[in-house]
């Protein structure tokens, strides 16, 4: 629970949720592609949720969702082959709740550091509430360390230190439980700004402005509301192709296969009022279980796109079957998130389209 363009620099629940999708459909499905048969995943051993990718002198390093810490992986190239890196987080902030979950990493270089956002856990905000933190490291690949002592994004209620951006909802009830899935935007004048999602329903997408150092909220500076749905919109990610700025989402409960991916375009970084969400990524268009957590990588000209799915099976990367649900289907051997890969195509007017589906590098013989 993912640049004015979203750049990753170079060089360097159940049945509610489940009803209340319904209540969801933000997009007519107009259709970016067609994958036939279903691709293969780049990394499935464990589940890799929510991916955030970016390069580096060493090649590509990827961060996850993790069950008590962010976990990693990293390739010489943007196929692989992966391998595990250390858990990413080295201690916790002494206003978290030690010990859970994890979610929804963003990894970018700011200046001459690495910077890594992610939701923890923390009390006053409901059983699953989260806010949002960064920590660094002089490389991707090292141990990340908290920055500073207090919450980078925290709605006012939450019981902790006074946040960076004290998130006040435009309108009743707005935010309800806490912040998720941090995304860093960088303008092309070098301006940071983090967009996230406000937990609940109806749910939010937010954006704020970030210091040079990407890890304070400027004086006077307040977070602003971008989306709403009524059911749950999440994962935002930001990519800005000429004067148009494009918006990724994913759309829904992340637990069954309907589970998506949208996109939405404007001329203004803060009106997203008069935008059109449609679908870039779903079952039809990728025969994919819950295509969704999407990252875009930007290598040059080259644009690609990260993303997981549901697999089930041991030893298996077989999608799950169209009528899985992670609540219903809890005893299906070895189901995750497995991580995948596509070409992201752009037309003249920045509409996104699917190219290619990346292929796994082979593993080296040893």
């Amino acid at each position: 629970m993912r640049t004015h363009v979203h750049r990753r620099p170079l060089g360097a629940l159940s049945g509610l949720l489940a009803a209340a999708l319904t209540a969801t459909a933000l997009a007519a499905p107009a259709h970016a592609g067609r994958a036939d048969p279903p691709p293969s995943p780049l990394l499935w051993e464990h589940g890799f949720a929510d991916p955030a990718v970016a390069l580096y002198d060493g090649g590509v390093v990827a961060a996850a969702t993790g069950p008590n810490n962010v976990i990693r992986a990293a390739a010489p190239g943007p196929t692989g082959p992966f391998t595990d890196l250390p858990r990413a987080v080295d201690s916790w902030p002494a206003w978290a709740v030690p010990d859970q979950a994890v979610w929804a990493p963003d990894l970018a270089r700011v200046g001459d550091r690495w910077l890594l956002y992610f939701a923890v856990r923390v009390r006053g905000v409901g059983s699953q509430g989260r806010c949002i933190t960064v920590a660094e490291a002089p490389t991707p690949d090292a141990p990340f360390t908290p920055v500073g002592t207090r919450p980078l994004v925290c709605p006012v209620n939450a019981n902790t230190p006074r946040a960076e951006d004290r998130v006040r909802g435009r309108g009743p009830g707005l935010p309800r439980e806490g912040v998720i899935d941090p995304s860093l935007f960088r303008s092309r004048k070098g301006r940071l700004y983090l967009l996230y999602r406000t937990q609940g329903m109806p749910s939010t997408i937010r954006m704020v402005r970030l210091s040079r150092s990407g890890v304070t909220v400027p004086d006077h500076q307040r977070s602003r509301e971008l989306v709403r749905s009524p059911g749950i919109v999440e994962n935002p990610v930001l990519v800005q192709r000429d004067r148009r700025f494009v918006l990724l989402t994913s759309e829904g409960w992340f637990g069954h296969c309907r589970y998506r991916t949208l996109w939405q375009r404007s001329r203004s970084v803060w009106d997203w009022d008069a935008s059109r969400p449609q679908v870039l990524l779903d079952r039809a268009t990728t025969r994919l279980c819950g295509p969704g957590g999407a990252d875009v990588l930007q290598d040059g000209s080259v644009s690609r796109l990260y993303l997981h799915g549901w697999v089930c099976g041991e030893g298996r990367t077989t999608p799950c079957p169209k009528s899985f649900t992670k609540e219903a289907d809890v005893s299906t051997p070895g189901q995750r998130r497995a991580l995948y890969g596509v070409r992201l195509r752009w037309s003249s007017t920045a509409r996104p389209r699917l190219g290619r589906w990346l292929a796994p590098a082979p593993t080296p013989a040893p």
